[in-house]
């Protein structure tokens, strides 16, 4: 009498084991784009708050915002991105997997010291093959998503 497992019992458990891969895989993929894609949208929020926090704050003594650059977000300080004081800048990478649309089409967002109310109002959609979020910063600074 010998031991082990024959050729074909072998091949039927490597068969269901490919079979649940196979369809479990989609939903994996599915759930890992959502979640990339809820990371970006809080990612934004923290960023937004932390930039009108630091103005109301009066950080410095100087207004913050934040620049929407291609591949980062950064929290800047001072009026504009173009004349901020670079030592001051946080910078958080975006995931190239996710498309964001601003609209209206913005580089920056400025919150004013004290008060903290943004520069600009604006709606950015985030999205990805599976799904779309939206974020609103309305004129009062609430960022609603």
């Amino acid at each position: 009498q010998r031991e082990g497992f024959t050729l074909i019992e072998f091949a039927v458990v490597l068969g269901v084991l490919a079979l649940i891969v196979i369809l479990g895989l989609p939903v994996g993929l599915e759930n890992y784009q959502n979640y990339i894609l809820s990371y970006e949208v809080k990612n934004l929020v923290a960023v937004l708050r932390r930039a009108e926090t630091l103005s109301i704050t009066q950080a410095h003594s100087t207004s913050y915002g934040v620049a929407f650059l291609p591949e980062r977000l950064v929290i800047f300080q001072g009026a504009s991105y173009v004349s901020r004081n670079q030592a001051f800048d946080e910078t958080y990478d975006k995931s190239a997997t996710v498309n964001v649309t601003i609209t209206p089409l913005i580089s920056e967002v400025v919150f004013t010291p004290i008060s903290g109310l943004p520069s600009v109002t604006t709606t950015f959609v985030f999205s990805n093959a599976v799904n779309s979020l939206r974020v609103e910063l309305n004129a009062q600074g609430i960022v609603d998503w």
